[in-house]
């Protein structure tokens, strides 16, 4: 019985995947009005769809979806891939998990691509909290797992205490207690080291869990109270009542009923106060199951069909599951057969219904993996094709773009030469005019030369014609002084 309970509240744990923040809306609202640019106004309603997932769903979508817009505007593939993941979120609260899961592969498929560790880090936490809520253990074990593997590969050890806390929670779940407390132990190594106290609080919380399956209750009994001490030192309110519901499993456990009581009202408050919708249902079913401890059947019966309501109300039929378990019981203990009767039937029809959709969600799941795997087999093909072709263009670019510059340096080469033809062309005619001046300087050189010639050669005929007479008279004059 202790641990139906108990289990009850570990899933109740994982209603709330953020914690509640402060209330600094207005602040970011003011920073919203004031922001010039894209990539600050993306951010900031962001922030505002965080803050407000929890409380006003609706409103946080739209402010998520704003971002989307503006960040699809700006092609910014991080801010889209966040938007993305904001926008499951919201869905994921609302207990969409289908529209969620689509919205976390968008973003996931984006991560991917642009190679975020970050971003996969923390998407794989949804994605495992998502699938979690429809009790998909190895499928949530299998994206903490990967999740904890990015936090690994970034040094993250904030990141590696959530991952390990989770594991923690889902390894509880499957009864494998001994690997529960190892990752719990081993995530409470990284909180306190990164000075996470909101984290070492969840997982003291876990570690309380592991030894209450285990039996061991004044061990669990101290770790809830450690988790609370925590919880209140921090004003933690939604994780402290999380810790007092505990702590009423165990004083339960241990016949402290008056104790467990007054454990599980004082957490009903907080969550009544929170609005926790979720966690107020869980608070009236073990209200419903420490009221038959103590033989009030007519009043546990009441708490239990108020839980049951709220339950229904969220879809949370996982949890209207182990809820009529329990009100069967206490009818049957209180003799009231027939009501008990249909009850079971209810949570027999329930179970079945709850079987049959989870085979289904399989069988497409499976059928989805196997056209997944054809579609990766043609997209591989397509991409080898691609890539293939992709290497030809680039070749036959590449032998054109070289003929192109071979080309181009035959056309300069010639140019060049032709330009250095032409000019020495010129300067063979500039030439061949100097030496046709030259000869013809030289032709009348030679004309004046032969005249100044022919002019000496008279004057020597002259000058002979003269020097012979001379000589005759010379003779003639040497003969008359001789006689």
């Amino acid at each position: 019985m202790m641990k139906r309970i108990s289990s009850f509240f570990c899933l109740i744990i994982f209603i709330c995947f953020k914690s509640n923040a402060g209330n600094y809306a207005d602040s970011l609202f003011h920073k919203l009005k004031s922001a010039k640019t894209d990539v600050e106004k993306i951010d900031l309603n962001l922030r505002l769809g965080s803050y407000y997932q929890q409380k006003e769903t609706q409103r946080a979508m739209v402010f998520c979806k704003t971002a989307l817009v503006l960040a699809k505007k700006n092609k910014n593939q991080s801010l889209i891939a966040e938007s993305y993941t904001e926008i499951g979120l919201c869905y994921s609260f609302k207990t969409v998990t289908d529209t969620a899961a689509i919205y976390f592969d968008s973003a996931y498929v984006i991560f991917d691509k642009i190679r975020s560790k970050t971003g996969l880090a923390a998407l794989h936490l949804y994605i495992g909290e998502n699938v979690y809520s429809m009790a998909a253990w190895d499928k949530a074990l299998f994206h903490f797992q990967r999740s904890i593997e990015n936090y690994q590969f970034l040094h993250d050890e904030n990141g590696l205490s959530k991952g390990y806390g989770k594991v923690s929670q889902v390894l509880i779940n499957l009864n494998r207690l001994d690997e529960a407390l190892f990752y719990a132990r081993k995530g409470i190594s990284f909180s306190i080291a990164s000075k996470n106290d909101n984290e070492t609080a969840k997982l003291y919380n876990s570690l309380g869990i592991v030894f209450d399956y285990k039996g061991e209750l004044d061990s669990a009994l101290f770790y809830y109270s450690k988790s609370l001490d925590i919880n209140n030192r921090i004003h933690s309110r939604y994780d402290a009542a999380i810790a007092l519901m505990n702590i009423g499993v165990i004083y339960l456990a241990q016949n402290k009923i008056r104790d467990a009581e007054k454990s599980t009202l004082d957490a009903l408050d907080l969550m009544i106060e929170l609005d926790e919708q979720g966690s107020v249902a869980a608070c009236y079913i073990n209200l419903g199951e420490i009221y038959s401890n103590q033989g009030l059947y007519i009043r546990s019966i009441e708490y239990l069909d108020k839980g049951l309501s709220m339950l229904y109300t969220l879809h949370r039929y996982d949890f209207i599951l182990e809820g009529l378990r329990i009100k069967s019981s206490v009818l049957k203990l209180n003799k009231d057969f027939e009501r008990s009767l249909l009850v079971y039937e209810k949570y027999t029809s329930l179970k079945d219904s709850l079987f049959n959709s989870e085979s289904n969600r399989n069988m497409a799941e499976m059928q989805a993996k196997f056209k997944n795997k054809e579609q990766e087999v043609e997209i591989k093909l397509h991409q080898a094709e691609t890539a293939k072709q992709k290497s030809i263009n680039n070749l036959i670019i590449g032998v054109i773009v070289f003929v192109v510059l071979i080309a181009l340096f035959l056309v300069f080469a010639y140019r060049e030469k032709r330009k250095a033809n032409s000019l020495l062309h010129l300067q063979k005619l500039e030439i061949e005019k100097q030496k046709e001046k030259v000869d013809e300087a030289y032709s009348q050189l030679h004309e004046k030369n032969k005249e100044i010639l022919d002019s000496i050669y008279y004057a020597r005929r002259i000058q002979r014609a003269l020097l012979t007479s001379e000589k005759y008279i010379e003779r003639n004059l040497n003969k008359l002084t001789k006689k």
